[in-house]
């Protein structure tokens, strides 16, 4: 169930907004998704690594910020991580998934 009242935080893209050109959502800053693409949400799991060859031209943060890791693969694809210091963001699949349209 879609959250209402939540402020906009998800990573994910609001369908709304984009699906009508980019021009209005009916939540507005309110709205839990984003409006924008490229506002690099989401830390460079390259530049994590030292291997980023995009710099300054990256869509993704160089910055180290735990509350924008991007999600652990193991955990997405099978809903656990053996990794007891992995630093990738394990979210729960109940929690990710949005109401159908």
């Amino acid at each position: 169930v879609e959250d209402r009242d939540a402020v906009g935080s998800s990573t994910d893209l609001c369908t709304k907004f984009f699906a009508q050109g980019g021009s209005t959502c009916e939540k507005g800053a309110l709205c839990q998704y984003r409006h924008a693409r490229n506002d690099r949400l989401i830390v460079c799991k390259h530049w994590l690594r030292g291997l980023c060859k995009k710099q300054e031209y990256c869509e993704y943060l160089h910055e180290f910020d735990m509350s924008r890791m991007p999600e652990c693969y193991f955990f997405s694809k099978f809903g656990e991580c053996s990794n007891p210091e992995c630093m990738y963001r394990h979210v729960d699949l109940d929690k990710k998934r949005n109401e159908c349209p």
